[in-house]
């Protein structure tokens, strides 16, 4: 036997140790058929009110600021139109790639249907997209209001 095949033969050992002696001494507050339920539900509380939080403390704290705020607003949702028009593009030419065979050999085992899904997801993306410049940045880039539902 090795060094090293001896040395991790010891460390497995060791930590094997370490970790019985740990979950001896810890006990469940939750029976472990609801600990998953509880961690679950903590967590996604914690993920959603904690930025909420956040939010409301930058915008009570921002209050002044909040024309310029606006402004910085438009120009990065300026910058994220011209992304994703980029993005919309560059995926159109792979598009077109995957559709007119130029892609590599091994792709070809995928047939019509996996391209035609893939056809449908960026349409659907471009959609999105569309609909989310029309509806929101649009509006905000005239200073009009917001449409209620």
């Amino acid at each position: 036997m090795s060094d090293l095949a001896r040395l991790s033969q010891h460390s497995k050992a060791y930590l094997f140790a370490a970790n019985a002696g740990i979950t001896d001494g810890v006990r469940p507050i939750l029976d472990s058929r609801w600990a998953a339920v509880a961690a679950s539900t903590i967590s996604v509380a914690v993920l959603l009110l904690l930025p909420l939080f956040m939010f409301i403390a930058l915008v009570r704290r921002m209050g002044p600021y909040l024309p310029l705020l606006h402004h910085t607003l438009l120009l990065a949702q300026a910058y994220l139109a011209i992304y994703f028009a980029t993005l919309a593009l560059t995926a159109m030419v792979d598009l077109v790639a995957v559709f007119s065979g130029t892609t590599s050999p091994e792709d070809d085992d995928n047939g019509d249907a996996a391209k035609a899904f893939g056809l449908v997801q960026m349409v659907v993306g471009l959609a999105v997209g569309v609909h989310y410049y029309v509806v929101v940045f649009h509006r905000a880039a005239a200073r009009a209001a917001p449409r209620a539902n």
